[in-house]
């Protein structure tokens, strides 16, 4: 893709809502051009002699040939998402309606957007930081109201408003030691080390749960991966059926029915769960295809978040037929399927004080106890969306390096190190924090930050 900073001035415009039939679609205009586009396309009425904000139902023609009768969201500069003058306009949502209004719009001065590059000039404009800019994309993606939740603070300025607070307190002592520098011959001290010091300790305080959080990132974002793993015939495809609410997976009495994997995902409270059935695991099979179902299904299990240990509720003596070598490192939740048999629910222990759960899939009594270990298991059941959460691999790379940089710090006056060495150390971290907000950055970063948004963000 080309640089969007060596064209960046330029008129652009983009369909906003998704290809396809619909009874609506909005085309959005950017730039120095987009309100004598309107103007033109508009023969009866001139947009542009209205206030910002401002809604307007108009027709738009191009060479004396009707295009639509649309309405035209008026956003003037430096009022606008972008910061520059921004047309929206709702039409039709035909395809080849909103093409005709696109190729039109081109025609008059515009080129189509590439992605992301609202985004980028509302970011160039300073409508937004970078962290903003990159909270619209997690926004767009989010799959579950948590995800959506976090973007949102994202995007409100909540993690823009922890990283300001620390850099404003830098800045201070860091300004101190720097006058310090300037009147070194005179030996003046400007800078209390020990309020510096407890700075430090405050910074490092306050970053440790951002860094943390992360730890949250691939549940928040892409769902929390359980396997089901058991003997044939142990009821997984129906567990999966019961917690899906729908006949994902074929149910027979007879075992080996599932030979593949079979994925599908879920939400309880909030949370997203990415659930797979698996071929049933027995010691020996003569079936090849049967065989590479095991195979996989080992393969699942290694980089589940959960795995969900299943086994017939007649007999729960039979977990002591898996071999835990492999996963004991994983989090997993016994099982015991078909309690309907023995009419008892609950939570019970085997003899090796293992807690397991009595549930019966087929007549989805029980489920509730295992949803809620689930919730428990991913970690989020008490997790605080009102918190900044760093679900950003960017963010957490600049964040590790910023610790470094504190410690550094800390480091260096337990050891009375020079105040230059000291100040270097401050800078450095200024500039990861700058990183974060985009205040120091590169074209090619941002150009690969923005890429990845759609076209007409």
């Amino acid at each position: 893709m080309q640089s969007t900073f060596t064209n960046w001035n330029d008129t652009i415009v983009a369909q906003a809502t998704p290809q396809g039939y619909a009874a609506l679609g909005i085309i959005r205009i950017s730039g120095t051009k987009s309100l004598y586009i309107i103007d033109t396309l508009s023969i009866h009425k001139k947009i542009s002699s209205y206030n910002s904000h401002t809604l307007h139902l108009t027709k738009l023609y191009y060479n004396n040939s009707l295009l639509d009768e649309v309405v035209v969201s008026l956003f003037k500069t430096p009022n606008s998402f972008t910061g520059e003058d921004l047309i929206e306009i709702s039409a039709h949502g035909s395809p080849t309606v909103l093409q005709s209004i696109l190729m039109a719009i081109t025609q008059c001065g515009a080129r189509i957007a590439n992605p992301g590059e609202f985004s980028l000039r509302a970011f160039l404009n300073k409508k937004i930081d970078l962290t903003q800019a990159e909270a619209i994309g997690d926004l767009i993606e989010s799959q579950t109201t948590l995800a959506q939740k976090v973007a949102l603070h994202h995007l409100r300025g909540g993690f823009k408003s922890d990283l300001k607070l620390l850099k404003d307190k830098l800045l201070q002592f860091a300004a101190l030691l720097e006058l310090e520098l300037d009147f070194s011959e005179e030996d003046v001290e400007f800078l209390n080390r020990d309020d510096f010091h407890q700075l430090i300790l405050q910074i490092r305080t306050l970053i440790a749960p951002l860094i943390h959080s992360f730890t949250w990132n691939n549940a928040i974002k892409n769902g929390v991966k359980i396997v089901i793993v058991g003997a044939p015939n142990t009821g997984k495809s129906t567990l999966l059926n019961a917690l899906l609410n729908e006949d994902k997976a074929i149910v027979s009495p007879i075992a080996g029915t599932t030979r593949d994997i079979i994925e599908d995902r879920f939400v309880y409270k909030h949370v997203l769960f990415r659930i797979l059935d698996t071929a049933g695991l027995r010691a020996h099979s003569q079936d090849d295809i049967e065989r590479i179902g095991m195979q996989k299904t080992k393969a699942s299990y290694l980089t589940a978040d959960i795995i969900l240990m299943l086994i017939d509720a007649r007999n729960l003596n039979d977990f002591n037929d898996f071999d835990f070598n492999e996963i004991q490192d994983k989090k997993i939740v016994f099982v015991a399927n078909k309690a309907d048999l023995i009419q008892k629910y609950g939570i019970v222990e085997n003899h090796q004080n293992q807690e397991v759960l009595l549930i019966s899939a087929k007549e989805k009594l029980g489920l509730n106890l295992l949803q809620d270990k689930l919730l428990l298991l991913s970690g989020l059941s008490d997790f605080n969306d009102q918190n900044s959460t760093v679900i950003n691999v960017r963010h957490k790379s600049i964040l590790d390096a910023l610790e470094l940089c504190l410690i550094d710090i800390e480091n260096a006056f337990e050891n009375k190190v020079s105040s230059e060495y000291i100040s270097l150390h401050i800078r450095e971290a200024l500039q990861k924090i700058g990183e974060l907000t985009g205040d120091i950055t590169t074209e090619n970063k941002l150009d690969y930050i923005f890429s990845k948004f759609c076209i007409g963000k």
